[in-house]
């Protein structure tokens, strides 16, 4: 038996929320406590709530590897330092398991470096989902688990599918988890990554990333607009991912509020480890 399985976790008192959009994070806001305090607005969004002995940072990181990769430095420099962190937002399915709406405990990242030599991955504690699920923290609402593939900007879908081949678990795409997993490695930080799909296997993304935020990795509502009048056939598209975001924050909502209200983050093995290097995918 191990000295983890032997001692009880002490409960974090500092607990960090990330999530790069907010639409991502405000349905999450208002389930999970009425009382938010802007602690920041520049260079990240940050509010503040506490509820029993522990405190809620919830940082607004903005979209890609740029944005988070400075939103992470912000925050681990900065005080109080984390002592849980807590990833959350949007992921779009590569797998048929998948559909929009379903919300996914991550259990293993990889980065797709199509140019690269070498496709990195960090993988969670093997334990972690048995001991979740122990907890009762991610019982009541049909959580998937499934693997993460993190990348840079727009990426088709049918590129990523070598991937999934090679995959027992579902899988699904964003463009932040492999950072924040590669930050908690090394800061010897536990993380618990949550997705809600909310894009299902055959849906692409019509809209690069790169087009529509602004430097800080926020989402530009001029951008938007300028690429709607260049290309009208996104009108449709909007307004269906519109409805399909919202599915996915209520699910995500319920979730993470159930996850953080029933001791989830006393719950061990949320430790992620450095996966062995593999050939890059060209």
């Amino acid at each position: 038996m191990t000295q983890k399985n032997l001692l009880k976790p002490l409960e974090p008192r500092n607990v960090h929320l990330l999530a790069a959009l907010p639409q991502e994070y405000r349905a999450f806001q208002k389930l999970f406590h009425p009382r938010w305090l802007q602690r920041h607005k520049e260079p990240f969004r940050q509010f503040h709530c506490r509820k029993g002995r522990r405190d809620f940072y919830l940082t607004e990181t903005g979209m890609g590897h740029g944005a988070i990769g400075r939103a992470l430095q912000w925050i681990l420099s900065g005080t109080p330092r984390p002592e849980f962190i807590v990833s959350f937002g949007y992921g779009g399915s590569l797998s048929a398991q998948l559909q929009v709406g379903d919300v996914c405990l991550v259990e293993r990242v990889r980065v797709f470096e199509p140019l690269g030599e070498f496709s990195r991955e960090f993988h969670a504690d093997p334990d972690m989902k048995h001991s979740l699920e122990k907890s009762q923290a991610l019982q009541p609402h049909g959580v998937k688990a499934c693997s993460l593939v993190t990348v840079k900007g727009l990426t088709p879908k049918n590129l990523l599918s070598a991937l999934c081949q090679e995959e027992h678990a579902p899988m699904a795409v964003d463009m932040e988890s492999f950072h924040v997993s590669e930050a908690a490695h090394e800061h010897g930080l536990p993380l618990l990554i949550l997705r809600a799909i909310s894009d299902g296997p055959e849906d692409e993304i019509l809209l690069d990333p790169a087009f529509i935020a602004d430097f800080r990795g926020r989402l530009s509502p001029s951008k938007v607009l300028l690429e709607v009048a260049r290309k009208p056939c996104l009108v449709s598209f909007l307004v269906q991912s519109w409805k399909n975001s919202l599915r996915a924050s209520r699910a995500l909502a319920l979730v993470l509020t159930n996850f953080l209200d029933n001791g989830g983050t006393q719950a061990h093995a949320c430790e992620w480890f450095k996966g062995p290097e593999q050939p890059g995918l060209r």
